[in-house]
């Protein structure tokens, strides 16, 4: 097949640089491959870690806002294998093929140019398309050609076949929802030659749930830990590749993304945070500032044992809540806790919450429950109700339609006082966080005037419970005033032996 004039120029170009590189060691090699010059300093900190890992790194994980160049290093990290290391065997890929080629096998073609002439022996073009490198001359006299394939994993585990590699990446590995998916094709990762194991993954942070989570630092959703992590985790500084992006890169998705605190988190600060479509039930909510700093979501909130601990239910077999606050002395609420099952009764989730009462919250007064008033409008003629007394919960609620709720938490987290805001949260309630950030979202096709957030059986759940908590202790901006501009709690809804004096 006749080259067209820009390949030809394009091989002019490769040639004539190819034959003015001298590489002299590792470090240059890396840094040639990832910005197209033998300029160590090049290389970005975090970029220099991963592609100079120790061999008892066998699973990296590269995870970071947007710009950070992970992509690029992934992809560098299986190139320079394949060309260093004769016999070696590599897959590059994504959760699907079709995406793979709009965009990592793009950033691939790219590094290649990079290298001597004659490095790609070989090229079939048909899906999957696979790669056959020529080692550099320095390895040996004859060295034995390397592999890279591309693929998808939306693949069946059949048509893997007898693949076998010693090195890989895994573009934006958050597309993988189901962890087997990634144990499967590790399964594959056996070949004695070519070099040792090493797989690298690289993704913008997804949500505390997903199992990347989990095998990155040992811990679940609400940070308790549950193993040991597998996965060896690097994270960018902020800003280390600024140089390689347009001026003001930064500046402009904040901006953008001004409205949608999920993706500031997750593309600007590289926080472990779930994006979600649709409009979110609370914009108003807010990670972080505009300047990267802390605003609703906080670490290390503190419990003062001598204060009042308020909890807000919501019940039902499926997904019960429960959430734990208390009023600072200035006047801020701060959500503590939470807890979240599925799939359990009344009864045992009430003792799992008197459990973490009795052990979080050790040697607090009793403390003041907040929930659904429609507990005592069930089919069971107040049956919650009964099992909660049986129980020792007393619970309170205010009747009230969802528009003013949803008004009167819209106010309070709209609301700042003391130079902080007037609701902080505790970075340990996860799924309250989440749901706050975009998982709690309006139904599609409503309007913000006639509010109709989505039942999706998970979210709503926590969100019902932390309305059922505002507006009990704060008010419905339906019949109070509509600013909620109070910063103690609603008195005539306390119990009556309780002295609460903002303490």
């Amino acid at each position: 097949m006749r080259k067209s004039r820009l390949e030809k120029l394009r091989e002019a170009q490769v040639q004539k640089a190819g034959k003015q590189v001298q590489i002299n060691s590792f470090e240059e090699l890396c840094a040639l491959v990832c910005s197209g010059s033998t300029d160590v300093e090049k290389l970005r900190p975090t970029q220099k870690q991963v592609l100079l890992a120790p061999a008892s790194e066998e699973l990296i994980a590269y995870m970071g806002h947007a710009g950070a160049a992970k992509t690029s290093t992934g992809v560098a990290s299986v190139l320079i294998r394949a060309f260093t290391e004769p016999g070696f065997r590599g897959v590059i890929a994504r959760q699907n093929y079709n995406d793979l080629k709009g965009t990592t096998l793009g950033r691939a073609q790219e590094l290649l140019r990079r290298l001597p002439p004659g490095t790609l022996l070989d090229r079939t073009k048909d899906p999957p398309e696979k790669w056959v490198i020529n080692p550099a001359p320095i390895m040996s006299e004859d060295p034995e050609p390397s592999h890279i394939l591309f693929m998808g994993l939306d693949v069946d585990a059949d048509e893997l076949g007898s693949l076998e590699f010693n090195g890989a990446f895994i573009d934006e590995a958050d597309e993988i929802k189901d962890e087997s998916v990634f144990l499967s094709l590790m399964s594959r990762f056996r070949l004695k030659t070519g070099g040792p194991t090493r797989v690298v993954l690289a993704f913008n942070a997804p949500a505390k749930t997903h199992w990347l989570y989990t095998a990155c630092t040992g811990l679940d959703a609400q940070g308790r830990k549950v193993r040991e992590p597998y996965l060896k985790l690097y994270k960018p500084v902020k800003g280390e590749n600024e140089v390689n992006l347009a001026a003001g890169y930064y500046d402009k998705l904040r901006e953008l993304y001004a409205n949608r605190p999920d993706l500031l988190a997750r593309l600007v600060d590289g926080d472990w945070v779930a994006v979600f479509k649709g409009m979110p039930v609370y914009p108003e909510f807010r990670r972080s500032t505009p300047e990267g700093m802390p605003w609703h979501v906080r670490r290390g909130l503190k419990f003062d044992p001598y204060g009042v601990l308020f909890r807000g239910w919501d019940f039902g077999y499926n997904q019960p809540r429960c959430i734990f606050a208390q009023l600072s002395f200035d006047g801020h609420l701060h959500i503590l806790g939470e807890l979240v099952r599925q799939c359990m009764e009344i009864r045992p989730f009430v003792n799992l919450v008197k459990v973490e009462t009795a052990t979080r919250f050790r040697g607090v007064n009793p403390p003041v429950d907040f929930g659904d008033p429609a507990c005592d409008q069930h089919s069971d003629k107040g049956s919650t109700l009964v099992h909660l007394a049986q129980e020792g919960v007393t619970l309170r609620y205010i009747r009230s339609k969802i528009d003013g709720g949803l008004r009167s938490v819209r106010n309070r987290l709209d609301l700042a006082f003391n130079g902080a805001p007037a609701l902080q949260f505790d970075e340990s309630c996860t799924t309250l966080i989440e749901a706050l950030g975009g998982g709690y979202r309006m139904r599609e096709g409503t309007m913000s005037k006639d509010p109709e957030p989505l039942k999706d059986g998970f979210y709503d759940n926590s969100a019902d419970a932390f309305r059922y908590l505002i507006i009990n202790l704060f008010g419905v901006a339906d019949t109070l005033d509509p600013n909620m501009l109070y910063a103690t709690p609603n008195m005539s809804n306390l119990p009556d032996n309780l002295a609460y004096d903002g303490s």
